[in-house]
């Protein structure tokens, strides 16, 4: 986080507090709407901030790593994703 020159450091301790410790997390947590919300409030900025804090992410990471990361995704076995396909691969009680 430390190579992001608009972040604080009270806003890199808020972020670690929430399990993002790296400029990869920021930007994944930033792929959905609700993401860019908390983050906006976690770190008390305006989107105007957010995205120029973003942009710098973008130049550390490279294109092609700054899209990739900035898609949501489908959770897994230990995410959230609950769908008939999940349900069917269940055993029953």
């Amino acid at each position: 986080m430390d190579a992001l020159p608009s972040i604080s450091s009270t806003q890199v301790e808020a972020l670690n507090h929430r399990w993002i410790a790296s400029v990869e997390e920021l930007v994944a947590a930033t792929a959905t709407d609700e993401g860019k919300a908390g983050l906006l409030a976690v770190l008390q900025v305006s989107p105007g901030e957010l995205h120029r804090l973003l942009d710098e992410a973008a130049t550390l990471l490279g294109a092609a790593s700054f899209a990739a990361l900035s898609q949501a995704q489908p959770g897994g076995l230990l995410g959230l994703n609950v769908s008939h396909v999940q349900k069917e691969k269940r055993k029953p009680d």
